[in-house]
């Protein structure tokens, strides 16, 4: 009688590689980051209170769109993924706790922001819902990826510029 092996193997060694890419994903954030302060700088001028010019909201409009509809699933969704594992195995409390609410945000941000693509805000209640769920949802998105990536951030040189970094010798 044979015995059949516990584990699969494969001969290839592209699915080795695709699990060392993958695991290295979920640390390299520099894209997801920039993309994300990116959609956000882009979004501002279309709030209504920031009252911009119709020339730089329809370049920022468009901006901002493409940005939603191609880089974040190409680029913030991939590091979104691979770094969702970090949340069960992190010790540090404080960055499972912000991951998670910012797992919550970003699917609340994507949700609205495909309607908002899609239908856009014309005038109706859940126009206006998912205008204002989206704005609320990204103005605490914000503040909180600026915390939760403090330590690694790309913004890091701008931190210790204004000194709210320690500089180590």
């Amino acid at each position: 009688m044979t015995t059949l092996p516990t584990r699969l193997t494969s001969r290839s060694p592209l699915p080795e590689a695709a699990a060392g890419y993958w695991w290295r994903l979920a640390y390299r954030h520099r894209a997801a980051e920039w993309t994300l302060y990116a959609l956000l700088l882009t979004g501002l001028p279309l709030v209504a209170w920031w009252a911009a010019d119709w020339p730089l909201q329809r370049w920022s409009l468009a901006l901002h769109g493409l940005l939603g509809m191609f880089g974040a699933p190409l680029v913030v969704a991939p590091f979104w993924l691979a770094h969702r594992r970090l949340l069960q195995t992190s010790r540090k409390a404080f960055l499972r706790v912000t991951g998670r609410l910012m797992e919550i945000l970003l699917l609340i941000i994507a949700v609205s922001g495909v309607y908002l693509v899609g239908w856009g805000n014309r005038g109706d209640t859940l126009g206006a819902v998912m205008h204002w769920a989206h704005l609320i949802a990204t103005l605490t998105f914000a503040p909180l990826l600026l915390r939760h990536a403090f330590r690694w951030s790309v913004l890091r040189p701008l931190w210790r510029r204004l000194g709210w970094l320690r500089t180590t010798p």
